[in-house]
């Protein structure tokens, strides 16, 4: 009988004692299922689940988690949108505001974020909303 493991223990290429899976099996598996749910899908999906809706809404609720992504990452930036243009022309009228007396004649109220006489402090206008 020829030996079936090396020096250190490790099963040898070929030994009959365990086959394993073929590569790619758990893939044709998956691709299978999916393309057979796809096609049941197709003949008979509003209907199924209209059912399931109605007579198992647990069930319904639970089918609908389940194809929602498990990691859901948002990004609420107003900023995102704008050009790197936008984003230089809002800087530059920031820094402006910000080199501007306050106070002064010509002052339209926009702030300066520097404080006022009495120690309160004047704050800059929000960004606009994205479009």
């Amino acid at each position: 009988m020829p030996p079936f493991r090396d020096a250190r223990g490790r099963f040898l290429p070929g030994h009959p004692y365990s086959q394993g899976r073929s590569r790619n099996a758990k893939n044709r598996m998956g691709t299978a299922l999916l393309e057979a749910l796809a096609t049941d899908f197709d003949e008979h999906g509003p209907e199924v689940v209209k059912r399931v809706r109605e007579d198992r809404p647990a069930d319904y609720l639970k089918i609908c988690l389940s194809v929602l992504p498990k990691d859901l990452t948002l990004t609420i930036n107003p900023l995102i949108d704008m050009s790197d243009d936008d984003l230089h022309a809002r800087i530059r009228d920031l820094d402006s505001q910000l080199a501007a007396p306050s106070g002064g004649a010509g002052d339209d109220g926009g702030g300066t974020g520097a404080p006022e006489e009495d120690g309160a402090p004047e704050y800059l206008p929000a960004l606009p909303p994205p479009e």
